[in-house]
This record gives structure tokens, C-alpha cells and sequence, in this order.
């Protein structure tokens, strides 16, 4: 990515070569320039510049959650190491390393160079770790990590985790952890001619574990499943730059690979029927995809535009199945071809109007049309329950769909500073193996701003919905069938609207105020089984202020409610239960910066409050009562202090107190041995507090 020096100095430059190009001329031939004028970018940046940071943080506590997406989960000190070098030649060529967060997992690197208006390089690396909210997690298992897990020697098999004797000498803890590394590679050309060609190569792997159940029949344990994901990426385009229009063509390709492609384990409970001693789970299998993308727009005299893009794209996936079972005592049918032999053509059409046909009205239409042709061919499958017993067969579903829609909107500004837009929608979508074949929805919203008074900005929306379509009909493919009445949400008949609210306050040129409304209301007519209701809300107001003798302060708040309701039979029939569940947040925050010592040392606090909590209540049904709630709590407060010590050598120390705490009562309280058939990690919600402390020097050496 370019660098904050690098984009400005790349802007002055084009930016004075345009005004170079567009100045009237002497009769010398020379650019005539105003008296007076003078460029406020110039002289362009010239030679090496550099800053380097480096010093060491202090964690008080270990927390995969305080650690999550940072690489600050352990505790202890570790190290800050940051850095920019930048070049710029004489004729404007330029080369940016940036290095941000190098002592930590977290870490990242950068380069980006070239001639702007000739060619660009750049390459990046990344790393984001990914820590589950879940410390200390217990499993009998060995082999975390890989593709096979076994339990020790001495294992007492047992129809319940009660009577796992061996259990307790058997556990080892483990964290469940996954790593994501990324490489990028990329050049632009720009060649005579007015053509541009681009090249981009992206690499990303993924490695760690995640949380996978197994099991047999009614028993089943919890597993450390492995990760690793390779995949690559890498786009070619070329794009033609006219007077009125442009054109550009790309084509992009992937291929997905796993590494870890079945995770087998060793069955913990006493064997339901011979042979169940081990199970077996595929993974996602090895995949790619490609696409030809082809785009334009042209401008038709000075009031209307005309863009349009189509792509063609092809999915495959080709990778061998896994057996029927893994249980040495069942026959079974061969499997009817080696592979799925998927293969899924994708195609979308785009094309945008634009139109000013007088100065204060303009208008614009949409049309699109996205299909998955899915060409898998269908095959019966015989099908093993759980790796216990022969349990039927079924078909594969190859599951596609075509979608079209149309969109209209007018923009016109009344008098006095009134600005009303308005527009109507009307989106099909047809399926197949779906409950229902069709559905249309019709959309009309509108927009009225006001900008009359300086001081005062103010925005308010509408949007109706209708979804309606074909009848609702369950697809049977020998999977078993679902209850007629049941109703699945995003395909159901649906009333939606939509009421926003915007408004930005400046009383004063120092003091800025920003109020949002929004408020949501779904309905499922007809829905006897399934989501019936939905409402969400939200509020939210920003202020921030420039006071006196540098100081600045800010404040937020929101909140967010969403409840819906849901209805369900445990009878296979007419609905036998009802429940209401509705969700709020409520986050808080406060800030102060303030500059001293002649704007040498700066100051900056800030302190934030987050609370959540779930509720669920049985309105009909046993029990007619509230589960427990789920809670979470944050509160972070955090002080900085930047002081210059010389033109070269700055010092920054930081603070931070982070307390978090959290309820969730399907697994608070849950040890390895409290359900019966289920044998978990004991995992708890996360709660901690923790201290952060950092001290970092920073070395600007002077430009040379």
C-alpha cells in the first residue's frame, strides 16, 4: 500500500502535471503562469528519509481474547518494532518499505515503488492470528495438530462421560489457534497508447485448529480439528483510455487447496455395533475457479453516461471422495463415480445509465442478471449414519439459481436547499432443488436532505419491500422430509420497511454533533414455522469539540436492539412453542487529546464502555420462561503521551486497562463430564483484566 508520503507526493505531481497540460501557452511555446502563483507541494520530495521505532510492551496477563487478531495473548514483555524508508530520485521515481508490528505475530511488511505516469511494483506480507475466545481448553486426545486423533493407553471405554475412569489422568490442555499468512505481488504498466496492463499475485495459508464435533449416533465428542488452507489468487487486466469512455479487461483465477483433507479419531464411548471404534469427517475438499471480466463506460455528449460490465466465470471442484465409512464391518454400495466432478458456470451482466437532462434533475437505471448454472450431474449415494449403520440413499442436489433486477431512481433539487431523491426496485430470482422455484421483490424508497442553513444538514429515508413468489413446496431427494409448515426465512414471503434518520449539527466552527435513527420491521405473512417477526433499532450520536490552548475532546454513544420471534413444533405439526429473543448493546466513549510544551509533547485519553445482552423468552411452550441471559461487559481505558525530545528523537509511552466479561450459560458450567453423551473441552466464557504497558523511542534522522 502507498505510503501517506508517497500519495501526496505522487498526487502534487500528477496533479501539477495536469495543471502543466491544461495551462494556456505563450507565444514561446512556454506554460503561461499566473503573477504570484506558487506551488505549495513544491519542491517534490528528493533523496532518503526514514523513521524507525523501537522499544518493548508489557502484557500483565495471558488471554487468547485480549490477543485476538494482535498477537498479544501471553503474558510477559515483548517487542515494538516499527519502520519507514522512502527514496525518491530526481525525476520523481520512488521506493517505500514500511514494517509495522515486526516483535509480534501480527507483523507486516510492505514495498512500493516505481515512476508514476511509467510503472508501479509492489509486494506485501501479513500475518493475523486468530485466538478462540476459549483458554485452557481440555481433550483426552493426542495428536492436536494433525489429521488423527487417538486416545492414551488405558483408556476405559464407557457408555457415558460420567464413567470414563481414565478420564481425568488423561487430559492435556491445549489452545485452539489459527494463523493467517499472506503474500502479494503486483505491477502496473502504463505503455503508450493510452493502454494500462496490471498483474497481481496473491498466496494466503491458513494454519492452526478449530472446533469440530464428531459423532455417533447420540454420542459425540468435541475435536481439535486441523487447518490447513492453501490458497492463490491472480488477476491479469488491461484497460484502453478514450477522450469519452473506457475499456477493461481482467481475468481472474483461483485454486484452493487442503492440506488436511479427513480427520479420523478414536471413538471415546463403548461402541453402539461392531467395528464403530473409529469415526471419520471429511474436509473441505481442493477447489478453483476462473473469470473473464469484461467493462466500459462512455460518455454520450456532456449529460449522460452509459458503464456496462459482463463476466464469465467456471467453478470446479475435482477432488476424490472419501469412502463410505471408515467401519470395517459394513458393506456398502461402490461409490457411484470417484469424484463429484462439480462444475458450476457463473455469468453477470451489469448495465448503468446516467442522465442530467437539466440542471437540477438527474436520473439513473440499473440493470443486472447474475446465473449459476450448476452442471454437476446427479448421482444416488448409499450413506452410512455416523460410521454405525447403512441408512439409505440420496441424491446430490445441484443447486442453482437466476437473478435478475431492475432499478429506477430520479435525483432533484428543489428550492431553498431541498434535495429529494426517489427510486423503485424489482429484483427476480429463480431456483432450483430449492422449497420455491420464484420469488419477486419489489423495493420503493425515497430520500428527502435539506442543506438550507449552514449550520444544520439533515437526511431522511423510507425503503418498503414486498417479497413474495411460487408456492412453497419441500424438496425430497431421499435427505427426509421437513415439516410442510416450516418456512425458511430468506426465501419466505416478507414485508420489510425501513425508516432513516441523519443529522449533523455545527452550532459553532469548533463544535460538530452527528444524530442516527434507524429503525427495521420484518414480517413473514403466512410463516407458521419458523421466523414470523423481526425489529431492529438503532441510535447512535457523535460530538466533538476544539476547545481553547489545544485541547480537543470527543464523546459517543449508541445503542442497538434487535428482537424477533420464532415458532417451532416439537410434534412434527402444528406449532407447539413460540419464543421472543431480542438482543441489545449499549457502547460509550469519552476523549481527550491536548498538546503542551510549545505542541512538543502531546496527550491523548480515551475511555470505553461496551454491554451487551442477550435475552430469550418461551411466550408459548414448556418452560414458558426465560433462559438465562448472555451478557458481555467492556471497559478499556487508555492514556498516550508523545514527546519530542530532539528534531530526531521522540518517545512514546502508552497505557492500558482492558476488563472484559462475559456469560453464556450453554457452556458456563459445563464440565467434561456433565452431559452424559457429550464429551466437551470444559471450556468457560472469557473474563479477564489486564494492564498493558508500552515504552517505544522513535529515530527520524534528517533527510538527506
Amino acid at each position: 500500500m502507498m505510503g501517506s508520503a508517497a500519495r501526496l507526493g505522487f498526487s502534487a505531481a500528477a496533479g501539477c502535471a495536469v495543471l502543466a497540460a491544461l495551462a494556456p501557452r505563450s507565444a514561446a511555446g512556454q506554460a503561461a503562469v499566473p503573477e504570484g502563483w506558487t506551488c505549495q507541494f513544491c519542491p517534490f520530495p528528493s533523496g532518503l528519509s526514514s523513521s524507525w521505532s523501537l522499544g518493548s510492551g508489557f502484557v500483565s496477563d495471558a488471554s487468547g481474547k485480549f490477543g485476538d487478531y494482535t498477537g498479544l495473548n501471553e503474558d510477559g514483555f515483548y517487542l515494538i518494532a516499527d519502520g519507514e524508508l522512502r527514496h525518491w530520485g530526481e525525476a520523481g521515481s520512488y521506493w517505500e518499505l514500511l514494517v509495522e508490528d515486526f516483535g509480534l505475530d501480527s507483523r507486516s511488511f510492505a514495498l512500493d515503488g516505481g515512476q508514476p505516469g511509467v510503472y508501479r511494483v509492489r509486494a506485501g506480507y501479513d500475518e493475523i492470528p486468530k485466538y478462540y475466545a476459549f483458554d485452557g481448553l481440555l481433550t483426552p486426545f493426542r495428536g492436536v495438530g494433525g489429521s488423527s486423533l487417538s486416545l492414551p493407553a488405558g483408556w476405559v471405554e464407557a457408555g457415558s462421560t460420567a464413567n470414563m475412569t481414565a478420564l481425568s489422568q488423561s487430559l492435556s490442555r491445549f489452545n485452539v489457534v489459527r494463523q493467517r499468512r499472506t503474500l502479494g505481488l503486483g505491477l502496473d504498466w502504463l505503455a503508450s497508447g493510452n493502454f494500462d496492463y496490471r498483474a497481481d499475485y496473491r498466496r494466503e495459508e491458513r494454519t492452526g485448529q478449530q472446533m469440530m464435533a464428531g459423532s455417533f449416533a447420540t454420542l459425540s465428542a468435541w475435536l481439535p480439528a486441523p487447518i490447513n488452507y492453501v490458497t492463490d489468487e491472480f488477476e491479469l487486466g488491461m484497460s484502453r483510455t478514450w477522450e469519452r469512455g473506457t475499456l477493461d479487461v481482467t481475468y481472474f483465477g483461483s485454486n484452493f487447496s487442503n492440506r488436511a483433507t479427513a480427520l479420523e479419531w478414536q471413538n471415546p464411548f463403548t461402541p453402539l455395533t461392531a467395528g464403530a471404534d473409529f469415526g471419520r469427517l471429511a474436509r473441505a475438499p481442493d477447489n478453483s475457479a476462473q473469470q473473464l471480466r469484461v467493462a466500459g463506460n462512455y460518455r454520450f455528449g456532456s449529460s449522460t453516461h452509459v458503464s456496462a460490465s459482463l463476466a464469465s466465470g467456471e467453478l470446479e471442484q475435482d477432488d476424490g471422495f472419501t469412502a463410505f465409512t471408515i467401519n470395517p464391518d459394513i458393506v456398502s454400495a461402490a461409490l457411484p463415480r470417484p469424484s463429484l466432478a462439480g462444475k458450476v458456470d457463473t455469468s453477470r451482466l451489469t448495465v448503468d445509465a446516467v442522465s442530467q437532462p437539466f440542471n437540477r434533475l438527474r436520473l439513473a437505471a440499473r440493470y443486472h442478471r447474475d446465473e449459476r448454472d450448476n452442471q454437476t450431474a446427479q448421482a444416488a449415494y448409499d450413506y452410512v449414519l455416523t460410521d454405525l449403520a447403512p441408512a439409505g440413499t440420496r441424491i446430490n442436489t445441484p443447486y442453482g439459481f437466476e437473478r435478475s433486477g431492475t432499478s429506477v431512481s430520479a435525483d432533484y433539487r428543489l428550492p431553498h436547499g431541498l434535495r429529494l431523491k426517489a427510486g423503485v426496485d424489482r429484483d427476480v430470482h429463480k431456483r432450483t432443488f430449492q422449497a420455491r422455484s420464484r420469488a419477486e421483490e419489489d423495493s420503493t424508497w425515497a430520500e428527502l436532505s435539506v442543506r438550507s442553513l449552514d449550520w444544520v444538514q439533515a437526511t431522511i429515508g423510507v425503503t418498503d419491500r414486498r417479497r413474495d413468489g411460487s408456492d412453497y413446496r419441500q424438496v425430497d431427494l431421499g435427505s427426509g422430509v421437513q415439516n410442510a409448515l416450516l418456512r425458511q426465512y430468506h426465501i419466505a414471503d416478507r414485508d420489510q420497511r425501513i425508516a432513516e434518520l441523519d443529522i449533523t449539527l455545527i452550532p459553532h466552527e469548533r463544535v460538530n454533533l452527528l444524530l442516527r435513527a434507524e429503525r427495521t420491521r420484518d414480517d413473514y405473512p403466512g410463516a407458521q414455522l419458523g421466523l414470523t417477526r423481526g425489529r431492529s433499532r438503532h441510535l447512535s450520536f457523535d460530538a466533538s469539540v476544539e476547545l481553547p490552548s489545544s485541547l480537543n475532546a470527543f464523546a459517543a454513544w449508541g445503542r442497538e436492539d434487535v428482537e424477533f420471534d420464532q415458532s417451532g413444533s416439537q410434534a412434527f405439526a402444528a406449532p407447539d412453542w413460540l419464543a421472543m429473543s431480542e438482543d441489545t448493546s449499549n457502547t460509550r466513549s469519552l476523549g481527550l487529546t491536548k498538546s503542551l510544551l510549545d505542541e512538543r509533547m502531546r496527550l491523548q485519553l480515551e475511555y470505553t464502555d461496551s454491554r451487551s445482552r442477550g435475552v430469550t423468552q418461551m411466550l408459548v411452550g414448556v418452560p414458558a420462561s426465560e433462559f438465562p441471559d448472555f451478557t458481555t461487559s467492556l471497559n478499556a481505558l487508555s492514556l498516550r503521551v508523545d514527546y519530542d525530545i530532539s528534531e530526531t528523537l521522540a518517545v512514546r509511552i502508552g497505557y492500558r486497562n482492558e476488563r472484559y466479561s462475559s456469560a453464556d450459560w450453554q457452556i458456563d458450567g459445563v464440565a467434561l463430564t456433565s452431559l452424559a453423551n457429550i464429551l466437551t473441552f470444559g471450556a468457560q466464557s472469557p473474563t479477564y483484566n489486564i494492564d498493558l504497558l508500552t515504552v517505544s523511542f522513535t529515530y527520524t534522522p534528517a533527510q538527506n
